[in-house]
């Protein structure tokens, strides 16, 4: 849907795969994936983590997203409700019918609420009509391992700091993080994917955590966090100038 290769997968492959299996410690029964799987079920997680990184992430995707958060929060710190006018249940029935994108970004586009920190009329135009966006002026990316929990306290305190330097200089912006979290691995309270695979006489299936087989599940980050500031393109330039300086 997104006009990009990413996220391609053999759903079929891996359904096909997919067995139950008991367990003789505790008599439950689990789910697990066929080693003849594995390769289809390494394309699934990669094609996960790909969408995540340059498709829900991407700085364009965001800094819409930035955008109608702004959006929101200013109607909410002015009280407005979509339904306000409505005195009936026919008038709300009637409202929530004709609530469509159309005429929803046409109500915003009627919003003149200022609480000093920008119109969401403005903002609206700029984001559905002229597509002037947010601009990023700051990105830093941060990749976490199972054993490298605390290391993106550097990362966090740098993305404070421009903050506050902005701050200083009165340039309005926006902040923004977006975190590209892995699927869980070796985890004992939430059970992680288990693999199949016949033993060397060929007669029963042992159990294999997926990381010892997979070197695509050994890669995967444990989380990937994106750290961005984006401003107003009137913003910009003063704001680039400062960070170089």
């Amino acid at each position: 849907m997104c006009g990009v290769n990413y996220g391609l997968y053999d759903p079929h492959r891996i359904l096909k795969s997919m067995c139950a299996y008991g367990r003789t410690d505790t008599g439950s029964l689990r789910v697990g994936v066929r080693h003849s799987g594995l390769g289809a079920l390494e394309d699934l997680l990669l094609s996960r983590y790909q969408m995540h990184s340059h498709i829900y992430g991407h700085k364009t995707n965001r800094a819409c997203s930035a955008m109608l958060e702004a959006i929101r929060k200013r109607l909410q710190d002015s009280n407005w409700k979509w339904y306000g006018n409505c005195r009936s249940l026919s008038d709300l029935l009637e409202k929530f019918l004709g609530l469509n994108d159309h005429a929803f970004i046409s109500e915003l586009r009627q919003r003149e609420v200022d609480n000093g920190k920008g119109k969401v009329k403005e903002i609206s135009e700029k984001l559905f009509i002229e597509r002037k966006l947010f601009k990023r002026v700051w990105e830093q990316r941060f990749w976490m391992s199972d054993h490298d929990k605390d290391s993106d306290n550097v990362v966090k305190r740098q993305w404070e700091e421009i903050q506050e330097l902005l701050k200083r200089n009165d340039i309005r912006f926006t902040k923004d993080s977006f975190d590209n979290e892995g699927p869980k691995f070796n985890m004992d309270k939430d059970p992680a994917i288990k693999v199949l695979k016949k033993d060397s006489n060929k007669r029963f299936y042992m159990v294999h955590e997926i990381r010892d087989l997979s070197s695509v599940a050994k890669v995967l980050p444990r989380i990937e966090s994106t750290y961005r500031i984006y401003c107003k393109e009137s913003y910009l330039q003063k704001a680039r100038n400062i960070l170089a300086g």
